[in-house]
């Protein structure tokens, strides 16, 4: 699971510097402490002016993760932060089903093969400019050699954005949460 700070896609050069690929903060060490209830990892990132901080805390079958990001520097600077979960099997699987209160989904326009980055279309169902629709919310098969790159938008306002990975036949479930202004 990587936390993808201060930057997100190719490497970029800002304020000077190079910021790698997907950032700098998967590829730091970090400090850690026990905390009340789980773990506190620390770091000062050396590429870019902050501390990061990330809380896991384990309560029963529930996972929580915060982080915080401090600009540490004198300078006020634009950043990209996202996440970048990788699940398997069991949890992945030919039942498995991605469930949202996302309304919008951009597929594949970092990575595509088309003349033109494609226009947001309605959850689950996408399609290619070649007019080929796919279900975002099924999963291709294992070894199908497909793969698509979405980034869901349009998230309720007065709503927590969700992410639900669902797979009934193992009896398993992730769900994915946060405040999406």
């Amino acid at each position: 699971w990587q936390s993808v700070f201060p930057n997100a896609g190719d490497a970029a050069h800002e304020h000077g510097v190079e910021w790698a690929m997907h950032g700098e903060v998967w590829t730091t060490p970090f400090d850690w402490q026990v905390a009340e209830g789980g773990i506190l990892l620390t770091a000062n990132l050396v590429r870019s002016p902050f501390r990061f901080e990330k809380l896991i805390e384990v309560d029963g079958a529930r996972v929580r993760v915060s982080e915080t990001a401090i600009n540490i520097g004198n300078e006020t600077v634009e950043v990209t932060w996202r996440q970048h979960p990788a699940f398997g099997a069991p949890l992945i699987g030919p039942d498995t089903r991605v469930q949202t209160n996302a309304k919008t989904v951009f597929a594949d326009i970092l990575y595509n093969q088309f003349d033109s980055i494609p226009a947001p279309q309605p959850w689950p169902l996408w399609t290619s400019p070649h007019g080929v629709s796919v279900n975002l919310s099924e999963l291709p098969a294992p070894r199908s050699d497909h793969s698509t790159m979405a980034f869901l938008s349009e998230y309720p306002d007065d709503e927590q954005a969700l992410v639900r990975i669902v797979s009934p036949n193992e009896g398993l479930e992730v769900s994915l949460g946060w405040n999406a202004e």
